[in-house]
Formats: C-alpha cells, structure tokens, sequence
C-alpha cells in the first residue's frame, strides 16, 4: 500500500519470500526497514493488460511455482482464489480496490521491483510481456518517505493536541480562579 500510495500505480506487487515481516513496536530504524523488505532494488514501471494481471496470478498459483515461491504481496486489487480448484482454474476474479472488475483488455500502471520485472520468481512468463521503466528509486527510499511524512502528521497531531490542552488546562485555572474569588467574596459577604 505504502509503495503504490507514493508511485500512484494502479497494481503493485513484490514477491512474498523476501518481503512482508511485520515491523515491531519501537523506534523504526533502517535495520528495521532491511528485515521488513529484504531488497532495496530500484522501482520498475510499466503498463500490464488486465489479461496480464489475470495470467500473472494464475501463474503464481501453478502448484510447482506456489511450492517455490509462495504467493505475491500487491496493492491495488483484490483477487478472489479458490484453492479447491484445480490448476489453472484457481482465480475465481480480480477487481480493482473500488470494486470495479478486472478488465482483460484495458491498460493499468504497475510497479514492482527490479526483481520481479525481470522474472523473478519465475514469473518470466509475464513480465517480460512488458517494456520496464528503471525508476532508479530504490525500495527502502519510498518506505523511509512514508514514514517522515507519517512522524510530520503525528508530530503536527501531538502539537495540535498539545495546544487544545493547554487552552482547557488555562481556561480551567480561569474558572477555578474566579471561582476562588467568588469563595472569597462569599466569605467576606
């Protein structure tokens, strides 16, 4: 989600074996960063059919490749998969994150890893249907951007909070000084 946030790519996707470790509570460092996304290669774009994305899933899913290699990490759909079926009947459908349903003939932006682009995976079968651009992005430059603009908002948040508690905090001594002069004049009455 964070790689298609930034690239503003229809699809994303990486290969799960060496990506997608759960990142512990703390501070975030670049180790931290290395052990959740175990590659730093440059960003490849390129344009996919619908028909790609369907053949690319269904390929994951040949039971030698998914005993290899698991399955993809991507951002951007959502694919439906029954693991009943027999090969290559797995893919029940793919949409989009709005709903909308995979077109097979439209055109939609990708991103993935140098990795992945050249085959990876043994996915050459449908990447190298596509003309990839080298962003020369690295990986881990996208994910260290995600999270500063993250730490600006919760900084600005916690600022923000910090303001409105100290106005209650003075509006409260107000009241409770006034209401101290009012016990005074009670008194003095």
């Amino acid at each position: 989600d964070v790689v298609q946030r930034h690239t503003h790519k229809d699809f994303v996707y990486f290969n799960c074996t060496s990506s997608g470790h759960k990142v512990p509570k703390g501070n975030i460092t670049m180790c931290t960063i290395g052990n959740m996304m175990g590659f730093n290669d440059p960003l490849q774009y390129g344009v996919y059919t619908g028909q790609d994305i369907w053949d690319l899933f269904t390929l994951v899913y040949e039971p030698e490749r998914f005993g290899n290699n698991g399955n993809l990490m991507f951002a951007g759909l959502v694919v439906t998969v029954d693991n009943t079926k027999p090969y290559p009947h797995k893919i029940v459908s793919i949409t989009t994150s709005d709903g909308t349903p995979l077109d097979m003939n439209k055109e939609y932006t990708v991103c993935t890893s140098a990795y992945m682009a050249s085959g990876g995976n043994d996915t050459s079968k449908v990447a190298k249907r596509v003309k990839w651009e080298d962003t020369g992005i690295p990986i881990y430059d996208i994910y260290i951007k995600d999270l500063k603009e993250k730490e600006a908002i919760l900084r600005k948040n916690w600022e923000e909070e910090k303001s409105i508690n100290d106005k209650i905090k003075s509006k409260k001594e107000e009241i409770d000084s006034k209401n101290h002069e009012l016990e005074i004049a009670e008194n003095n009455y």
